[in-house]
């Protein structure tokens, strides 16, 4: 039941028998009565509405009073001081076994997806030094076959083995150039492509970790193990 401090107003309203003629209202004009209930208080509101003094609505009439919130005195407990500090160390023990469980339960997807980008990354480290080593071997075979081509070329064309040698530097240039500048272009499109995949992965961990952490909230709110224990 919602009680309100008895004031002076109050207590002045209260005061006028004619009005107030109730027997049950006797007991609150008394200067010990220190609260009222709320229902006395509308029973009051609505006599007060009827008459032709100052006072006639609810907020006039509780004008500098305040709630009065009713002490709860805690039932005393059967156990033993001994019993009592045993049980709050239980307590206290199975509140940190939980906690760590759903830590557990948090961190399990993130280390999963940890270990899933490492072993992607790892992949793509490898895939990386096959690429170079076959681009290189790639660039040598293609250099030396255009020198040979451009030396036999030459020497055949001018009939001088200098030219040969002039024209086969020359092609093996040509070609070198022409694969640095296709490894460039290969490269800038697989920078880019793995920079998506990874900005997606990193959305899908962050999605993942989002979803395990509200399931984790809501199994330490329902968690049967600390409700048992309280």
């Amino acid at each position: 039941m919602l009680d309100f401090e008895i004031t002076p107003r109050i207590r002045d309203c209260l005061q006028d028998e004619p009005i107030f003629s109730d027997p049950l209202l006797a007991k609150y004009r008394e200067e010990s009565a220190k609260v009222i209930p709320f229902d006395v208080l509308l029973s009051m509101v609505e006599i007060l509405q009827k008459g032709t003094g100052d006072v006639r609505y609810f907020h006039q009439l509780i004008e500098g009073s305040t709630v009065v919130h009713p002490i709860i005195e805690e039932p005393p407990s059967d156990l033993s001081p001994q019993q009592q500090a045993e049980k709050e160390a239980r307590l206290i023990r199975l509140k940190a076994e939980q906690e760590h469980r759903d830590y557990l339960r948090m961190t399990k997807n993130i280390q999963s997806d940890r270990k899933h980008m490492e072993t992607l990354n790892a992949g793509r480290e490898l895939q990386g030094a096959k690429d170079a080593i076959s681009i290189g071997i790639n660039m040598i075979v293609s250099a030396v076959t255009l020198f040979v081509a451009g030396y036999w070329g030459f020497n055949k064309a001018f009939g001088d083995q200098i030219m040969g040698y002039i024209g086969g530097i020359a092609c093996a240039i040509i070609i070198l150039l022409a694969e640095g500048w296709l490894f460039i272009i290969r490269a800038t499109d697989i920078d880019q492509n793995a920079e998506k995949r990874e900005k997606r992965e990193k959305h899908n961990i962050s999605i993942s970790t989002l979803n395990s952490s509200n399931s984790t909230s809501v199994t330490a709110v329902n968690s049967p193990l600390l409700t048992r224990s309280t």
